[in-house]
């Protein structure tokens, strides 16, 4: 018997119920879904302060739709490449997940590489190599900063 969590940690997924082994369960019937086998994603209506809510919940083929449902659509997970059923809802979006797991770590990933291309950069009046530094700047420190003002004065061409 495999132990699972329903994760509710900040730094965590919320919502995504998983087992030790990362795996993606069933929301309805606490099943492990298999890689090769196809997720299902159906819609959970709740209720809250403000009124109803919707909320996608993954399913595995025999608690989800019937898979000739004219409804879904059949897509490919841009993450991990996972074959999963959705509901059409007349939108195309722009990339799309199979779970809510591939969807924080495809964008945490896409995160990590523009942080390591903006890490270094060089300082506009002294030349020295800023790292660790806002993606945006320009200048080593303060000085270097006010020294750049007082040489270009009124000038908009630095």
């Amino acid at each position: 018997m495999e132990m699972s969590t329903n994760v509710t940690n900040e730094n965590c997924l919320v919502g995504v119920t998983i087992n030790k082994c990362n795996d993606i369960l069933c929301e309805k019937c606490g099943r492990v879904i298999k890689d090769g086998e196809a997720i299902v994603q159906n819609f959970k209506m709740g209720f809250h302060i403000g009124g109803f809510y919707r909320r996608i919940i993954n399913c595995c083929e025999a608690c989800g739709l019937p898979l000739n449902d004219t409804r879904l659509q059949k897509l490919n997970c841009d993450y991990c490449g996972r074959t999963f059923y959705k509901i059409r809802n007349g939108r195309m979006a722009r990339h799309t997940f199979c779970s809510h797991r591939c969807e924080y770590s495809y964008y945490n990933h896409k995160r990590a590489e523009l942080r390591k291309e903006c890490q270094t950069k060089t300082c506009l009046v002294c030349g020295i190599v800023i790292s660790g530094q806002r993606s945006d700047s320009k200048y080593c420190s303060n000085a270097c900063r006010q020294k750049h003002y007082r040489i270009k004065g009124n000038s908009p061409d630095c």
